[in-house]
Parts: structure tokens; C-alpha cells; sequence
């Protein structure tokens, strides 16, 4: 991809900021994310098990379409996860 102008390049990111890259997540019952995320896009509604950062799993029924989940994921399993059209922001 072509460079772009960047104006807050040289500002800190912190879980205060808005996510900067994010990608398509296809929930996986035996393997993390590549990286810690901090916020989850449910597209479709639905049920939705995260792995948090300690390790705990969590389900979570009924998350509405359009739903931006905030927290420390570091997965989100298939098995308890009926929502679909996920997307990991970082």
C-alpha cells in the first residue's frame, strides 16, 4: 500500500486511543489471537465466548449486530460462539 500522511504519528497509543489495525476473526477453541486485542465488532448477534487476558473464559449471550465489545481478548472460542462476522480491533 501507498504511504499516507500520518498527523498523530508521534502520539502515544494507549488503551485510551482508538484502535489503529484490526483484523477478521474466526473463533478457534485451541489457539489465541497473534496479538492481545481490545475491542471486538459483532457483526450478526449472538453468543460469544471469550478468552480473556488473565486466561478466564467468558460467554456472553445474546451480544447485539453492531456491538463493539471493549475489554482485553486474547481469543474467542468456537465452541459457545454463535455470533459471526467478528472483527478484532487492536
Amino acid at each position: 500500500m501507498p504511504a499516507i500522511e500520518d498527523k498523530f504519528k508521534h502520539c502515544q497509543t494507549n488503551l485510551m486511543t482508538v484502535p489503529d489495525d484490526g483484523f477478521p476473526i474466526t473463533p478457534n477453541d485451541n489457539a489465541d489471537f497473534p496479538e492481545l486485542i481490545r475491542e471486538i465488532w459483532v457483526g450478526n448477534a449472538g453468543n460469544l465466548t471469550v478468552v480473556m487476558k488473565s486466561g478466564v473464559e467468558l460467554t456472553f449471550e445474546n451480544v447485539p449486530s453492531g456491538y463493539m465489545f471493549q475489554g482485553r481478548f486474547r481469543g474467542v472460542k468456537e465452541t459457545g460462539t454463535d455470533a459471526t462476522s467478528l472483527v478484532g480491533l487492536v
